[in-house]
C-alpha cells in the first residue's frame, strides 16, 4: 500500500504541474489576445484611415441606389500581398526595384457577424499609380497595373504604404488596418505547416518556357499538395498565353478555399501555429508585416470564429484589355461599387 500511495502522489504531483502549466498558459494567451484586441482597435494605429465611399468621415453615412448605408463595425482588413522573385524580400531590393505585387487580396474578418470576405485584386487592374525615382522623388503619376506600384517604394515600408493606400483609393476608400508581405517561396512552408492542401486541376498550365513543371498537373486530376507544388500551384503561369493572370488568379482563390478551413483546424489543435509559422518565415526574410506578435494571436483568434465558404472569395469586377505591351484588367465600377457595399456596410434601416 505504502508503494502504491507514493505512485498516486507522483502521479497527482504531475497532473497539478501540468494544470498549473495549462492554467498559466492560458493566462497568457488571454493576456496576449486582449493585448493584440487593444492595438487592433486603435485608429492611430491602421495603415489606411480610410474614409467612407463619399471621400467623408467613415462615420458619415451614404446614399447608394435610394439607401442609407453606414460602415461596418467591428471589421479587421488586412492587405495580403504576394511578392515576386526569388529569395527573401530584402535581398537585392532596392528603391525603385522592389518587385511586384503578383497576388494582391484585402481579408476582411467581421468580428461581429463572424464573417471572413476574401477580395482578389487582379495584378493588371489599372488604377492611379504613382512613379519615383532612385532618390524618391515623385516623378509622375500616371494609370498603370496595380502591381508595379510595390516597385516604387525607397525600402519596404514605404512600399506597402504606397500598394495600400493605391488599393483603398481603389476600392473607394477603405480602410486598412495591417498588411502582411510574403514571398512567393514562402507557400511551401505555410502549406507544408498544416499538412499540405488537396486541390483539382482545373486547368493545365505551363511556365514561360511552355513546360509543364509538374506531370500531376494535368485537368482533372486531384493533388495533394506539397513543398515546392504548392508554390507552383499558386504562382506560375505562361505569359505568352492570353489572361494567364486570370487563370493564376482563379487558383489561388481555389487554394484559399482549400487551406482557409485546414489552417482553422491545425491552429485549434495547436493555437500557437500561426505564431511560430510567422516566426519562421520572419527568420527567413520571407515575411514582412506591421501587425505585433499579440495582434497576429488576436487576429487568428477571431478568423478560429468565423464561417467562412467559397462564395465570400470574390473578384474585383472587370475585363481584360490588351494594351501596348501589357494585358490590362479593366474594372466595372459600377459593379465594384456594389461589392464594396455589401462587404464593408450595411443597410441602416
Amino acid at each position: 500500500m505504502g508503494r502504491l500511495n507514493k505512485k498516486w502522489k507522483i502521479i497527482i504531483n504531475i497532473v497539478a504541474v501540468v494544470i498549473l502549466l495549462a492554467g498559466v498558459l492560458a493566462s497568457l494567451m488571454f493576456s496576449i489576445l486582449i493585448t493584440g484586441a487593444k492595438n487592433m482597435d486603435s485608429d492611430s494605429k491602421k495603415l489606411v484611415s480610410g474614409s467612407n465611399s463619399g471621400s467623408e468621415s467613415v462615420e458619415t453615412a451614404v446614399v447608394y441606389n435610394r439607401n442609407t448605408y453606414a460602415y461596418k463595425k467591428g471589421l479587421i482588413n488586412i492587405l495580403v500581398l504576394g511578392i515576386d522573385g526569388e529569395g527573401n524580400l530584402y535581398d537585392g531590393h532596392t528603391a525603385g526595384n522592389m518587385g511586384q505585387s503578383d497576388a494582391i487580396y484585402l481579408l476582411s474578418i467581421d468580428t461581429i457577424n463572424k464573417k471572413i470576405s476574401v477580395i482578389g485584386i487582379p495584378r493588371d487592374t489599372m488604377t492611379s499609380v504613382r512613379f519615383f525615382d532612385q532618390d524618391g522623388s515623385l516623378t509622375t503619376v500616371n494609370t498603370a497595373q496595380i502591381a508595379v506600384q510595390y516597385a516604387f517604394g525607397s525600402d519596404i515600408d514605404d512600399s506597402l504604404n504606397l500598394t495600400a493606400n493605391a488599393v483603398s483609393k481603389l476600392l473607394y476608400n477603405v480602410s486598412i488596418d495591417r498588411v502582411m508581405a510574403l514571398s512567393i517561396n514562402s507557400i511551401g512552408i505555410i502549406n507544408d505547416a498544416i499538412g499540405g492542401v488537396d486541390v483539382t486541376i482545373e486547368n493545365d498550365f505551363t511556365d514561360e518556357s511552355g513546360e509543364i513543371l509538374e506531370e500531376s498537373f494535368i485537368k482533372g486530376n486531384t493533388v495533394h499538395l506539397e513543398g515546392d507544388s504548392a508554390r507552383i500551384f499558386v504562382q506560375e503561369r505562361d505569359c505568352n498565353i492570353a489572361g494567364s493572370a486570370m487563370d493564376r488568379l482563379s487558383r489561388q482563390e481555389q487554394y484559399f478555399e482549400k487551406f482557409i478551413p485546414k489552417a482553422k483546424k491545425a491552429v485549434k489543435r495547436n493555437v500557437f501555429l500561426g505564431i511560430d509559422i510567422c516566426n519562421k518565415l520572419d527568420k527567413k526574410g520571407m515575411m514582412y508585416t506591421d501587425m505585433s506578435m499579440s495582434e497576429i494571436a488576436y487576429v487568428i483568434s477571431e478568423v478560429l470564429k468565423c464561417d467562412f465558404s467559397f462564395d465570400e472569395i470574390k473578384t474585383i469586377p472587370g475585363k481584360i484589355k490588351y494594351g501596348k505591351q501589357y494585358e490590362e484588367y479593366h474594372v466595372d465600377f459600377e459593379k465594384l461599387r456594389q461589392m464594396v457595399m455589401d462587404t464593408f456596410y450595411e443597410k441602416i434601416k
